[in-house]
């Protein structure tokens, strides 16, 4: 555990700790229970988000690589490499 101060309001002091009292918890294991809560709802969302945009790119190359470890130098450097900005004709179709 790390010890850590944060700054509230009186209310949401005063509204703490009557859920604490409430729930038969320490004023400390609620916050670090509504605080991973909210953090991980946060992260899901953001998750999500991402597989959707992930879903969203299938079908999107036409003809995959299926030798990337034996050939990531060539088609990162190679002559129509990625980082030139320019792709060989054949796989725009």
């Amino acid at each position: 555990m790390m010890r850590t101060t944060i700054y509230l309001s009186e209310t949401l002091h005063q509204r703490l700790q009557i859920a604490s009292k409430r729930r038969n918890q320490s004023v400390s294991q609620l916050a670090q229970d509504l605080l991973d809560r909210a953090l991980a709802d946060e992260e899901k969302v953001r998750l999500d988000k991402m597989y959707t945009a992930l879903e969203g790119l299938e079908g999107f190359i036409k003809t995959p690589v299926k030798d990337a470890s034996t050939t990531i130098d060539e088609v990162l450097y190679g002559k129509h490499g990625i980082w030139r900005g320019t792709i060989p004709p054949e796989e725009h179709e």
